[in-house]
């Protein structure tokens, strides 16, 4: 019977613990849940890191998501410690803020569509969402496009091109990853680009929850000022009355009436902002010349309470990879069988320890505390390098790049100017027991004694790749470089920074460095107390000497690749 109880509660935490943790946690850990360091130094140290990540991923900060003060708190952090530096401000007005603009954007039911016959009304007839800048449309044709993501006989983009393009649903799961990569699929993203505007086909009514939703959102979205679009669900008859066809199967093709639009939008502003600091380039003739070291400073709000050490350990054997491990909801009798050993062990040790908070101490703390280590190695360390070193902390990574993208889309210095962006993300672990990703081929990849992922460095730049491998070679130690998630369908390439800086923006060559990902990946066990410290050193070291090496390149790296186009999807 007590077996009985312990399963059933088990079963009950897992159904909570969304995320994961790895089979090699030690537990209980050497390091201390709590702990505050001596001053920091300008040696790349430990210690140093340490010191800094304990603070920066303190419960206190309530996990640093953007759009709440706790990300306010977390950027004045920062902020405070690159003055304290000696760095240059490159922020708004003479600050070391960026604005970044965020918002909780509800849906104005006085919106309207309006046809030569009829008036169509918002929240009744349709609902209206938007990312980015909402805009109106006048005398847009309707147009049925067939089922989305259909990529079979494709309407021309010249035949979508300014329509009130309309799309009936499709099936649940017709968006895989095979159809994501394919051809046929970036054809109909060119089709679907062409229109001025795209309409989901609904049901006979709005559901009420989506209306809830629409005029009460709890989420957030940082619309870029750069793009203009607006997307739709129509009710079905509303479809059938702007293309004619009241009755009968749709046909793929047919032009309707023209539809104009007033749709408009009630934004409540939300903090967002970027961190941003320079140090000047030595060289008078290169210092106007910008190499950008990136990372970001948000994770995610605080959850649902649940006993850390029942999630860490369920994790250790179901989710080595966190969130990035598939959900295991049935686990087998040897899975239970480790889980209970496990669990006995540290109940012997401690009692529950209830946690809601995802501290991010590795995503991205590490990033947030190796910034601000290598900023002080530099400005503290002898003769800064030729070309100056711009550090970006950005706010809004976690929900979709938002201040990489506001970075880029208005940067501080000339955008030409920038030679080369390091974006550094998640370098706390990488243990031989971390299990850090899989090959394409779907292998488990591991880490090792200084271990470190490296994607996109020859993207753009051969050249580029050739330096960052000839510095590492240089370092004594090294690290121990990982090349295996370059082009890897799992890469984090087109979900870091780097997108915003390389292939489907401005053609920057950047490189991303990672320890990869781990069982504590986007959970309530990402605690400073589970860093490799002496690992982060190492690693912060080689990009310390990366970013000098280009800093000190009597040229900008060669680039050897074609620009993609600006708004291109990105390619792992």
């Amino acid at each position: 019977m007590m077996r009985r109880i312990r399963h059933t509660g088990l079963i009950a935490a897992l159904a909570i613990a969304t995320f994961a943790a790895t089979l090699a946690a030690q537990l209980p850990t050497p390091l201390p849940l709590k702990y505050s360091g001596p001053p920091t130094v300008p040696a790349i140290t430990p210690g140093d890191l340490m010191t800094r990540l304990y603070i920066i991923a303190d419960d206190s900060m309530m996990g640093r998501e953007i759009g709440t003060v706790h990300h306010l708190q977390a950027t004045a952090y920062v902020a405070g410690e690159a003055q304290r530096l000696g760095l240059v401000p490159l922020g708004d007005s003479g600050t070391f803020f960026q604005r970044v603009p965020v918002v909780r954007r509800a849906f104005d039911t006085t919106s309207t569509l309006t046809t030569d016959s009829a008036v169509y009304h918002g929240g009744s007839d349709f609902l209206a969402t938007v990312n980015a800048q909402p805009w109106q449309f006048a005398h847009a044709e309707a147009l049925y496009g067939g089922v989305t993501y259909d990529t079979t006989n494709l309407l021309s983009a010249d035949l979508v091109r300014g329509k009130f393009l309309l799309l009936t649903a499709p099936p649940p799961g017709t968006l895989t990853a095979a159809l994501a990569r394919s051809t046929g699929y970036r054809n109909w993203l060119r089709m679907v680009a062409a229109a001025a505007a795209v309409a989901t086909i609904g049901p006979m009514e709005i559901p009420a929850p989506m209306l809830r939703v629409a005029l009460h959102p709890t989420g957030m979205s940082s619309p870029p000022d750069t793009t203009r679009e607006m997307s739709f669900l129509v009710r079905e008859g509303v479809a059938r009355a702007l293309l004619g066809q009241p009755a009968g199967p749709l046909v793929k093709g047919t032009v309707g009436r023209p539809v104009t639009s007033s749709v408009h939008f009630d934004d409540a502003p939300l903090p967002g902002r970027n961190v941003l600091a320079m140090i000047r380039g030595s060289d008078p003739a290169l210092a106007g010349e910008y190499v950008v070291l990136a990372t970001h400073t948000d994770n995610l709000g605080p959850f649902n309470p649940r006993d850390h050490d029942s999630v860490r350990v369920a994790n250790e054997v179901l989710r080595p990879e966190g969130a990035r491990s598939p959900v295991v909801m049935q686990p087998s009798n040897a899975q239970w069988e480790r889980i209970f050993a496990r669990l006995d062990s540290v109940r012997k040790i401690r009692p529950p320890r209830p946690d809601s908070i995802y501290n991010g101490a590795d995503d991205d703390g590490s990033g947030i505390v190796s910034l601000l280590e290598i900023a002080e190695a530099i400005a503290h360390g002898g003769t800064p390098p030729r070309r100056s070193i711009i550090f970006a902390w950005f706010g809004g990574e976690e929900p979709g790049n938002w201040g990489s993208a506001r970075f880029t889309d208005h940067p501080p210095v000339p955008r030409d100017s920038i030679v080369a962006a390091i974006s550094v993300d998640r370098v706390g672990r990488g243990d031989v027991t971390d299990e850090t990703g899989h090959t394409a081929a779907g292998s488990p990849i591991n880490g090792s004694e200084g271990y470190l992922q490296v994607v996109g460095s020859r993207r753009m730049s051969g050249e580029f790749g050739n330096l960052i491998d000839a510095v590492n070679t240089a370092e004594h130690p090294g690290a121990a470089f990982d090349y295996s998630m370059d082009g890897n369908p799992r890469s984090v390439y087109c979900s870091g920074e780097t997108a915003a800086f390389a292939f489907g923006r401005y053609g920057i060559p950047a490189v991303e460095f990672t320890t990869g990902v781990n069982v504590d990946f986007h959970q309530v066990t990402d605690e400073a107390q589970y860093i490799d410290y002496s690992h982060m050193a190492r690693v912060d070291s080689v990009i310390l000497a990366v970013t000098r090496a280009v800093a000190d390149l009597a040229h900008r790296p060669v680039i050897d690749q074609p620009a993609p186009p600006l708004h291109a999807a990105c390619k792992p």
